[in-house]
């Protein structure tokens, strides 16, 4: 991998030093973490204080271009966005027969729980809890306001009305 450094920019606000480069490399696109890693090595800057932000590939060329940051301590690496502190620090977890494994075996307990019992319990309350208020509330305030049902059936009519009208004009 050939690095190339197109702007180092030095910013004395947020601590930092903001390096755009080019990395030229043959055959494979090199992951995340070699270019990191080789770029930590170009600069020579601490593992700890560089992030870098994105490498983006030039489709059909053997280049790519990306954008890094090498703090001068790290009280002022705390402007730095979490989940590219992830990305850059935490390990990868590869993939490998045996996580495989472990991750067919974990669904089995979980599906071996009747789900379906529980489902039902919260369907069947639902109907009674709207049914012990209206008990409880007397006569006389359910005669005086209406019901939203009520309140709905005279607008069902209105549209009947027209199309009966028209109907007439039509024959």
């Amino acid at each position: 991998m050939d690095f190339n450094i197109l702007e180092k920019k030095e910013n004395l606000l947020i601590e930092r030093k903001e390096i755009r480069f080019e990395v030229s490399y043959a055959g494979v696109t090199p992951s995340f973490e070699d270019v990191r890693k080789e770029l930590v090595k170009k600069l020579k800057s601490d593992e700890k204080l560089t992030v870098l932000d994105a490498v983006h590939q030039q489709y059909g060329a053997h280049k790519a271009k990306g954008y890094a940051k090498v703090y001068d301590n790290e009280a002022a690496m705390k402007v730095e966005l979490k989940h590219k502190l992830a990305k850059n620090f935490e390990p990868k977890k590869k993939e490998g027969a045996g996580q495989e494994v472990v991750a067919k075996e974990a669904p089995k307990p979980d599906a071996a729980k009747p789900s379906k019992p529980e489902a039902a319990k919260p369907v069947a309350e639902k109907p009674e809890k709207p049914s012990k208020p209206e008990a409880a509330k007397p006569a006389a305030e359910k005669s005086a306001k209406p019901s939203k049902p009520e309140a709905a059936k005279p607008q069902a009519e209105k549209p009947a009305k027209p199309k009966a009208e028209k109907d007439k004009k039509e024959g």
